[in-house]
């Protein structure tokens, strides 16, 4: 498959899987800066935005790129949380594992995702939590965004319904949790883990392997990404 080395990225029901990787490098670029915030530094299939960490790399889009409905791939903020970032994937073998409270654990490949469920598409806005953290008064402590924490999207996926279907929940599961794929510099550093209440699960809720009609960029979630429309996200 033609791309370049990636991460794996793994959900699973309940518990978590370890993942290794290393860091990427920025390259430096001698396109026009609109903005002075904007950095000279310009990230893996992105153009230069306001660059607040290179590792973790935490990136926002400027105030001038949302007069459009759907934010560029390569314009598209990214929020990561731990600095060592996987950097390694073979597409071919990639799988997410659904494991806890089911009747069947499953190891599903990229490829059964894109041919054996239903395909949809969802439109959505994915912000981080922290968006405009910097007008906030008193300060409030973390990355202090400005208004470009947030971007909007038409990810295409599957639902993430189907997949728990398929593995069968048990009558005392109630949450689900996702573990993705960064790993902390520290061993004594918890897992990043995301959870939702199953009484929150409807059908917008997707796994997208698809952004704006392009595989998901690389600092996006390539190969495959959580997208639940409502809640406040990570990128």
């Amino acid at each position: 498959m033609k791309r370049r080395d990636l991460f794996k990225k793994t959900i699973t029901l309940a518990g978590t899987t370890a993942l290794t990787g290393t860091m990427l490098k920025a390259e430096r670029t001698k396109q026009p800066i609109d903005n002075r915030k904007v950095s000279a530094i310009a990230f893996p299939e992105k153009r230069p935005l306001i660059v607040y960490s290179d590792r973790p790399p935490l990136l926002e889009t400027p105030r001038s790129v949302f007069t459009s409905a759907l934010t560029p791939n390569d314009q598209f903020f990214v929020r990561w949380h731990m600095p060592d970032i996987p950097t390694h994937i073979n597409p071919d073998t990639f799988t997410i594992s659904v494991n806890g409270l089911v009747e069947r654990e499953l190891q599903i490949s990229l490829h059964d995702i894109k041919t054996t469920f239903e395909q949809v598409e969802v439109t959505a806005v994915l912000q981080c939590g922290g968006n405009s953290r910097s007008a906030f008064r008193p300060i409030a402590g973390g990355i202090q965004w400005g208004s470009g924490a947030m971007g909007c999207a038409t990810w295409k996926g599957v639902r993430l319904r189907d997949i728990l279907d398929k593995a069968g929940l048990k009558k005392d599961a109630a949450w689900i949790g996702f573990n993705g794929s960064e790993k902390a510099a520290y061993y004594e550093t918890p897992n990043f883990v995301r959870e939702l209440e199953l009484s929150e699960l409807d059908d917008h809720v997707i796994l997208a392997y698809e952004m704006n009609g392009e595989d998901l960029p690389y600092l996006n979630g390539y190969p495959l990404r959580l997208v639940i429309p409502g809640y406040y996200s990570d990128s």
